[in-house]
């Protein structure tokens, strides 16, 4: 994959506001220059995107998806990077395996991990032992995650959730549809087209989740990204879009990938560019940018040096997770361009945030200076 280096165009990230967008309460800036390395080694065979790597905040572990393992995870100490285990199941059709391959993965509260094809949902626990098999109703998917102890997954307009009873499966919001067959919701109506091409979008839907909060990300065909919050009271709300990067929508607005920061904040991962992703406290709405320096020179010097090209893919504590891609300058068509090897990384750093501007949100990176 070709990359130009750091592309001005800002990420739209998203508020918590309902009905009115608003500007970044707060912007942070990701220093590269400082941290701590958390893990160099060409030879682990590391994905470095935003949906291959994980944190445990609680136990301050470090999952990551890699080449050699393509039916699990790996899991390794925060602290010095050393391999712990793995966590992993089998392809085929048996009742503690996933037909369709690993598609998706989320790391459980407990310590252990919900494994998914875009049917079927394996649990394993921190020793990686099977515990479970779950296979809810709805369209096929690509994302899971944990919601009051049990793994969810979007379905059509909404999200279902395990029972932990074993009974019928727990379904939120408002327009929830349950059926693996797709249909056309009562407020779609007529609109057969914009319907299908909804499902369509459904299968690449993202979801990330609290204890009591669900939520979805899906890409629209133009414009930025829909967000949608699901509590376990059935009710759902919009995230919205803030004035601040509503004139910047570009491609840098789309494909997020939402995470949860271990304190009950939603943090939004964008593809790259200067602002690279958004923290939101979806009880107040008050939200920090995050944004990398935009010196060219700096990562020309990293990559020169063989560092590789960083990616931010998660925070943990007052730091932002980023992983370091191979990555070589090509300099023959009279410009620098970076090169890329898709998404395989092999270093992993924590470099901490730095407060550029604005007032910090209660609670939120309260070590941040």
């Amino acid at each position: 994959m070709t990359r130009g280096i750091l592309p001005t165009m800002a990420l739209a990230v998203a508020s918590a506001a309902v009905g009115t967008g608003l500007g970044a309460q707060q912007v942070l800036e990701i220093d590269l220059t400082q941290g701590r390395e958390i893990l160099n080694d060409e030879m682990i065979g590391l994905f470095g995107g935003r949906d291959d790597i994980a944190v445990d905040h609680t136990r301050k572990l470090l999952y990551a998806s890699t080449w050699t393992n393509r039916m699990g995870v790996e899991v390794l100490s925060l602290a010095t990077g050393e391999w712990l285990r793995t966590l992993s199941t089998q392809r085929g059709g048996g009742p503690t395996e996933l037909p369709q391959g690993l598609r998706s993965w989320a790391v459980r509260r407990s310590g252990g991990i919900y494994l998914a094809d875009m049917r079927r949902v394996i649990e394993v626990d921190s020793a990686g032992n099977y515990v479970s098999t779950w296979q809810p109703d709805g369209l096929d998917r690509l994302s899971v995650c944990e919601m009051a102890d049990e793994p969810a997954v979007p379905v059509q307009w909404g999200v279902v959730v395990r029972d932990p009873a074993d009974h019928d499966d727990i379904w939120l919001g408002p327009d929830v549809v349950r059926s693996s067959t797709f249909e056309l919701p009562a407020h779609i109506g007529g609109q057969r087209e914009r319907a299908f091409d909804y499902a369509f979008r459904l299968s690449d839907a993202k979801i990330a989740c609290t204890d009591d909060r669900a939520f979805v990300v899906m890409e629209n065909e133009a414009g930025p990204d829909s967000i949608y919050e699901y509590r376990v009271d059935g009710t759902r709300r919009a995230i919205q879009v803030p004035d601040q990067f509503s004139g910047e929508v570009s491609d840098q607005a789309r494909g997020l990938v939402p995470k949860t920061d271990g304190r009950g904040n939603l943090f939004l991962v964008g593809r790259g560019g200067f602002v690279v992703g958004a923290l939101i406290d979806p009880s107040s709405g008050c939200h920090a940018a995050l944004r990398v320096p935009l010196d060219r020179e700096l990562i020309y010097d990293m990559v020169g040096k063989n560092l590789g090209y960083p990616t931010v893919v998660d925070v943990y504590a007052d730091s932002a997770v980023v992983t370091y891609m191979f990555a070589e300058m090509d300099t023959s068509g009279g410009r620098t361009v970076l090169k890329t090897q898709g998404n395989q990384a092999f270093r992993v750093a924590l470099h901490p945030l730095q407060r550029v501007s604005g007032d910090p949100c209660p609670g939120m990176l309260p070590s941040v200076r």
